[in-house]
C-alpha cells in the first residue's frame, strides 16, 4: 500500500511538470561553480546611485564639488569667527563705558542708562556664548 501511494505521488509530480526531469531539477537548483557552466560566478546586482540633492551636482558630475563644499564651510566658519571678534570688541567697549559710569556715581545713584547698558551687555554676552557653541 505504501509503495502504491509513493508511486501515485511521484506520478502526479512528474505529470504536473513534464518538461522537468529528475536530473534536470537538481541541476537547476545548484549554482554553477567556476569548473561548471560558463566559468564565471553569478554577479551581484549593482547598487543604484542616489539621486542628487537639490540643484547640487554629484561628485561624478563635478569632481571639484568636494573642494567647493569645503571652501564654503571654511567661509562660513571665517564669517562666524569675524562676528564673534566684532561682538566681543563691542562687549568690551560697553563694559568699559559702564565701569567708568559706575565709578563716577555714588552708591545710591543708578541711572536708567546704566541699567540699559548692563542689559545690553548681558544680551550681547549671551549672543557671543551661543555663537561660540556653534
Amino acid at each position: 500500500m505504501c509503495n502504491l501511494w509513493m508511486t501515485v505521488v511521484w506520478g502526479v509530480l512528474l505529470a504536473s511538470a513534464p518538461s522537468v526531469g529528475i536530473g534536470s531539477a537538481t541541476a537547476q537548483t545548484q549554482t554553477p561553480t567556476p569548473s561548471q557552466g560558463s566559468g564565471r560566478l553569478p554577479q551581484a546586482p549593482r547598487p543604484q546611485a542616489l539621486p542628487p540633492f537639490g540643484d547640487q551636482p554629484t561628485l561624478a558630475e563635478d569632481p571639484l564639488a568636494g573642494l567647493r563644499e569645503a571652501g564654503r564651510v571654511r567661509a562660513v566658519a571665517n564669517e562666524r569667527q569675524k562676528k564673534i571678534v566684532d561682538e566681543t570688541a563691542k562687549l568690551l567697549q560697553l563694559a568699559t563705558e559702564l565701569k567708568s559710569e559706575v565709578d563716577k556715581t555714588t552708591e545710591d545713584q543708578m541711572s536708567v542708562g546704566m541699567i540699559r547698558k548692563a542689559e545690553e551687555i548681558e544680551k550681547l554676552a549671551r549672543d557671543v556664548k551661543q555663537r561660540m557653541k556653534g
